[in-house]
């Protein structure tokens, strides 16, 4: 055997590696993932008798992000025919190329919806301020033209067959992808050390657990510096491909790995959030009510319990239930009147909302 037929035989072997290793089985994964937690997400938001404009809003994000995963998994099994010429079979490679460029958009605007998500949290959280509020749109705006422009060169290169590098230009789109991200996030962060400096300040001699906001603005921190390492990840990869030039198959691989874990992310996260805190999973009580009962509060009053407990919620003079929706558009807060909830921000974001509907 001589060494072309060995490099051929290698190259090969990548290509099926590739196509079914990655292509096939993790994108499978992905869709399998995405479609069993759009269906818990759609049966939680049907048991909500009273859904605000927030979570509406949320349940059209999952369902673009729904129809935008099940054509991602089409062009990409589509794709897959452009590497198998051989077959009587197989679609020509002007086809191929078109199934390319809509897995080229689709990765776009996967990425678009979930910096859009991100900074919505980061909105609502500061929902009072105006400068954030202006930050967060003016990057939400740039990253939009960035990316758009991106989807257009490498639209380009793949109909046209330049041979420009448009991977610079995809460096620029994560960059700022993941200062959307880094920024949003870090608001957030600074938003729940306020909330639990306040509710420090109010407990000194009551022992205490973490707030049911705590819960909910630590996962969103979480949630946030997850994909951000991700983000980060993929930066790297990309600038490295860019100083080397000619790189090794294993390290493309890699890279396309890297990718495709990015995007799964990205698709992933509003709605695995949107579960989390619908089923009460971030949930603890703020206060042990057994140490307090010298504040003498009618049994109505003393509730502190999520949504598993109570899902219907208590009305009160003012027709309010005692779960309102938040603005983040994926839990609600408890606005009763439990002892915790006086010096909640997010409870005051809550109250805003349920005044104006």
């Amino acid at each position: 055997m001589t060494p072309e037929e060995v490099d051929e035989i290698s190259a090969a072997g990548f290509v099926f590696m590739h196509n079914i290793g990655l292509n096939i089985i993790l994108t499978s994964t992905l869709l399998g993932m995405y479609c069993l937690a759009f269906y818990i997400s759609l049966y939680i938001y049907m048991k909500k008798r009273n859904a605000g404009g927030a979570k509406k809003a949320m349940l059209c994000v999952l369902l673009c992000t729904f129809i935008l995963m099940l054509m991602f998994f089409v062009s990409t099994v589509g794709s897959l025919f452009e590497h198998v010429v051989s077959l009587p079979h197989a679609i020509k490679q002007s086809q191929g190329q078109i199934y390319e460029t809509i897995i080229s958009w689709l990765s776009n605007i996967i990425a678009l919806i979930a910096d859009s998500v991100i900074a919505w949290r980061a909105w609502a959280v500061w929902m009072d301020n105006k400068k954030v509020k202006w930050t967060l749109l003016v990057l939400i705006l740039a990253d939009i033209g960035i990316t758009l422009s991106d989807g257009a060169v490498d639209e380009s290169v793949l109909d046209h067959h330049l041979t420009i590098n448009a991977i610079p230009l995809d460096c620029d789109a994560f960059v700022l992808s993941l200062s959307v991200n880094v920024i949003a996030t870090s608001l957030i962060a600074f938003r729940a050390w306020m909330h639990h400096k306040s509710m420090t300040a109010i407990s000194i001699s009551i022992k205490r657990k973490r707030s049911k906001a705590e819960a909910i603005l630590l996962l969103l921190v979480e949630s946030g510096a997850i994909y951000a390492l991700l983000q980060l990840l993929v930066i790297i990869m990309n600038e490295l491909e860019v100083k080397k030039g000619n790189v090794s198959i294993q390290f493309e691989f890699a890279t396309a790995f890297t990718v495709l874990v990015y995007e799964m992310a990205a698709i992933l996260n509003p709605v695995a959030i949107f579960i989390l805190v619908q089923t009460d999973n971030t949930y603890e009580q703020s206060f042990h009510l057994e140490e307090i009962l010298t504040l003498s509060q009618p049994p109505q009053s003393q509730h502190t319990s999520g949504i598993l407990n109570d899902p219907e919620g208590t009305p009160d003079d003012a027709g309010h239930t005692d779960q309102e929706t938040d603005m983040i558009g994926i839990g609600r807060i408890d606005s009763g009147a439990g002892v915790h909830t006086a010096m909640s921000p997010m409870m005051i974001v809550a109250e805003q909302e349920a005044e104006t509907q």
